[in-house]
């Protein structure tokens, strides 16, 4: 599985289904894993874990 970083661009499925893309702004680690959190090109910020996101 590939790293991201603070500003790699991405593709993400939350557990709700919905699909989106953005940059990372922020990534918060947790102790069961790392959040990332996923501006979209309309300036919504999604919080996503690792397996919800891919390269774009």
């Amino acid at each position: 599985m590939s790293e991201f970083k603070v500003g790699s661009k991405v593709k993400f499925t939350t557990i709700h289904k919905r699909t989106g893309s953005g940059k990372i702004t922020h990534i918060d680690d947790g102790p069961k894993g790392s959040f990332y959190s996923v501006k979209e090109d309309d300036g919504k910020v999604t919080k996503c874990r690792l397996k919800q996101l891919q390269a774009a």
